[in-house]
């Protein structure tokens, strides 16, 4: 059996020196990808181990001493409800919102606009979607029309839909 990152090098062969070359460049910048990919290859050798091919899992044995300890994620606490639709409005006035600027999230943003009672910022989002052209509008009815009859994310979307300018 091979394994993609590791050559040609059959999987009876790969050693913990083999996992470090790979998981180090990721290791601090990516931790999370790097856990997953540890976690790939640790189940390939787990496997390796239960069909005879190896004795040891070089993806557990030594990269914990090997490799520095990933942090603990940092959590911030949730944006109160009542504060969502001044926090798009202001969002949308830098560069953050450009780029993130999907239609999918922009749906979204109005969306919470409807929930958060911000009628105002929900028109100008409406009339300036207006202006880029059908796939917001477009999108909104394919959602409302996926969403659950009696679902809260099917009732804010017809909500919304009824305040687009026509």
């Amino acid at each position: 059996m091979r394994l993609p990152g590791f050559g040609d090098k059959p999987v009876s062969q790969v050693t913990s020196h083999d996992v470090i070359t790979i998981l180090e460049p990721i290791w601090t910048s990516k931790p999370e990808t790097s856990r997953k990919v540890r976690n790939g290859i640790s189940k390939v050798m787990k496997w390796a181990m239960a069909q005879g091919y190896r004795s040891d899992n070089p993806a557990v044995d030594v990269i914990t001493q090997a490799l520095p300890k990933h942090g603990r994620a940092q959590h911030y606490q949730a944006l109160p409800f009542s504060a969502i639709g001044a926090a798009i409005e202001k969002v949308r006035g830098t560069d953050a919102w450009a780029a993130t600027n999907i239609t999918l999230d922009r749906v979204h943003a109005a969306m919470l606009l409807q929930a958060s009672g911000q009628s105002q910022a929900l028109r100008n989002l409406l009339r300036a979607e207006q202006e880029r052209g059908p796939d917001f509008l477009r999108l909104a009815n394919a959602l409302t029309a996926l969403y659950p009859r009696d679902s809260e994310e099917k009732r804010l979307l017809d909500a919304m839909l009824l305040a687009a300018p026509r």
